[in-house]
């Protein structure tokens, strides 16, 4: 087991296997060390996606696509089975529409469907606030006061061509994407995400063509860290 430098000659990942089957995508602000519990307990790759844990970020804005096209280059020909946490979630998600491979894609807690209304209108509000500051009808200091109090944590702790990203990924619309998806996705969720609300996986599943969907009693955002074990039984029945 060692953490390996990708053939991007950028990236890294830590590696269980010469020849991983299971490919592990974390979340946002987060990285493989996310997947300690299964370090011992698969032949996998746990990747650091560009701008997390020791891989650099990218030098531009990528959306979630733009990190799907990396993946498919770096990405072991091995691999079988994606496992995506959130954001890498969505990088699985853009992954297994454009190219061919994975029997099975596992998502945990991930945005596939279109954001709460209210926070669109959050959204817009932001949107305009910025438009008027460009205008220099507001102040940067206004500005900045609006994105700590408005702004979630990630935004707020993100800077640079990693708030672009992250901005970028926040409007990433998966709904229509999810409908013509053919490889088998298996959804897990825990009923008490506040973040991706259980119901995001109940809309996912009504759209998808071959998906099931496991709730977690008790558990929120972060299932990798709060109950492994259960989600490592769920991984191995499938």
């Amino acid at each position: 087991m060692s953490l390996k430098l990708l053939n991007d000659d950028s990236s890294f990942a830590w590696f269980t296997s010469e020849n991983p089957t299971y490919a592990f995508l974390h979340g946002w602000g987060r990285s493989h060390n996310d997947f300690k519990y299964f370090f011992d307990k698969s032949d996998a790759i746990f990747i650091d996606l560009p701008g997390f844990g020791q891989s650099p970020q990218p030098n531009s804005v990528w959306s979630p696509q733009r990190y799907s096209e990396w993946l498919n280059r770096i990405l072991p020909s091995s691999v079988r089975f994606l496992v995506g946490h959130s954001f890498g979630g969505r990088v699985a998600m853009h992954y297994i529409n454009s190219y061919e491979g994975i029997e099975r894609c596992i998502l945990v807690s991930t945005p596939l469907v279109k954001r709460d209304p209210n926070d669109i209108k959050k959204n817009n509000l932001f949107s305009i606030i910025k438009q008027l500051n460009k205008l220099n009808l507001i102040s940067d200091t206004y500005l900045e006061t609006y994105k700590k109090r408005h702004g979630s944590v990630d935004y707020i702790n993100a800077d640079g061509v990693m708030r672009d990203i992250l901005v970028a990924a926040i409007n990433d619309d998966l709904s229509e994407i999810i409908k013509k998806v053919n490889t088998n996705v298996t959804l897990i969720w825990g009923d008490k995400d506040v973040e991706v609300p259980l119901r995001v996986g109940q809309e996912a599943m009504s759209k998808l063509r071959n998906s099931r969907l496991f709730v977690l009693k008790g558990v929120g955002h972060n299932p990798f860290l709060e109950n492994p074990k259960e989600l490592e039984e769920i991984i191995n029945k499938l």
